[in-house]
């Protein structure tokens, strides 16, 4: 017999299984143009990621428009944006609006221990605050001449 917690654990684990898999169903980026998938398994990744294979990434480009969906593993929808300003809007100019991924923080801790690399918020501003003066462009021109390449 299963008792109250079991319930509201089970409960919430086939509410969790049942996101995934609508998820992969259903996602927001179906409404966005790109290349059908080459496999079911690996999508487009292996056409994308090929060195060799310049002209899936330009028939991308001229056939779909700046925002492409690229099919990832299993299904997955990953969206590539090739336009310059997007990338600028997105990157830099709205930076604090996109943190990074809370594995990818714990990572960076473990790796690296508290410091700019694992920081987020205020913190990282902090950081980036404190190294903006010792790397300004000025700066390295001045140390760079003293730096011999071995």
């Amino acid at each position: 017999m299963l008792g109250r917690n079991d319930t509201a654990f089970v409960g919430t684990e086939i509410n969790g299984r049942a996101r995934l898999l609508l998820h992969r169903i259903f996602s927001v980026l179906d409404n966005i143009p790109g290349s059908p998938p080459k496999s079911l398994i690996t999508g487009n990744l292996i056409q994308f990621h090929d060195p060799d294979d310049w002209a899936f990434q330009q028939d991308l480009e001229q056939n779909y428009g700046h925002a492409v969906k690229i099919h990832g593993l299993l299904g997955d929808r990953h969206l590539f944006v090739f336009d310059p300003a997007a990338l600028q809007s997105t990157l830099v100019d709205d930076e604090a609006a996109f943190e990074d991924m809370p594995k990818f923080i714990c990572m960076n801790r473990l790796l690296f221990r508290k410091g700019i690399f694992s920081a987020t918020g205020d913190t990282h501003r902090k950081y980036r605050k404190i190294l903006t003066s010792p790397f300004s462009t000025h700066n390295l021109k001045v140390q760079g001449d003293g730096i011999t390449i071995l």
